[in-house]
Formats: C-alpha cells, sequence, structure tokens
C-alpha cells in the first residue's frame, strides 16, 4: 500500500493560484494598452501642434517672399487653407490682417485626444 504521507503531498499549482494569477495578469496587460493608447493620442496632438506651426511659419515666409503683390499674396492663402483644411481633421484656416503691415494667421482643428477643438496661433508682419 502507498503511504499516505505522500499521497497528501501537493506537486504544481492549484486551479484557484492559476486563475488569480491570470486574473493580475490580464489587468496589467489592459493597464499598460491603455498608457499605450494614451502615448498614442498624446504623441498624435504633439504632431498636429507643430505641423501647424509650420504651416503658419511658411504662410509667414510665403507673405514676406510676396511682398505688396496681391496675386501672390492671394495664391499663398489660398493654398494654405487648401493644405490646412486636408493636413488637419476638420481643419480650417484663418488669416486675420491687424493693422496695415501685421497679420495673425490661425489654425483650428478637431482633437480626437481631448475632444475639443484645438488651435494654434501666429502674428506676423
Amino acid at each position: 500500500m502507498k503511504n499516505p504521507v505522500l499521497l497528501s503531498h501537493q506537486q504544481g499549482f492549484s486551479l484557484i493560484e492559476v486563475m488569480v494569477a491570470a486574473a493580475i495578469l490580464s489587468f496589467s496587460l489592459l493597464g499598460f494598452a491603455q498608457a499605450q493608447l494614451l502615448a498614442l493620442h498624446a504623441s498624435e496632438h504633439a504632431y498636429l501642434i507643430n505641423l501647424a506651426d509650420l504651416k503658419n511659419v511658411e504662410l509667414a515666409e510665403n507673405f514676406t517672399i510676396c511682398g505688396s503683390r496681391p496675386l501672390c499674396l492671394q495664391q499663398s492663402l489660398s493654398l494654405w487653407k487648401k493644405e490646412t483644411q486636408v493636413s488637419f481633421p476638420k481643419g480650417v484656416g484663418q488669416l486675420t490682417k491687424l493693422n496695415l503691415s501685421n497679420y495673425q494667421s490661425k489654425i483650428q482643428w478637431f482633437s480626437s485626444f481631448s475632444k475639443l477643438k484645438s488651435s494654434l496661433t501666429l502674428l506676423f508682419r
């Protein structure tokens, strides 16, 4: 006959131990996935801010190059507005003439990350 002491000795893991380990692992993986998603949204938002800054500076440089030629200014503004609509989600480009030589360019877009409109403004001559 077998020794009763040897029969009561357990080897391996119980089902409850495996289920607890699986639950802990699944919660940690969910947290990791959420952190990755948050990082992706923040990265996209930063990319759009940098792109808006580049587009505004590009418009300011084009206005400097065009000088006082109305056709050149109009073409630069038209191209800038089209690129703004294409490059940004629900993007809108606005240009305001503040006085004789100062302008304000503003790009607005919808941020899926914050569920709000974001914008970037540049003042230039």
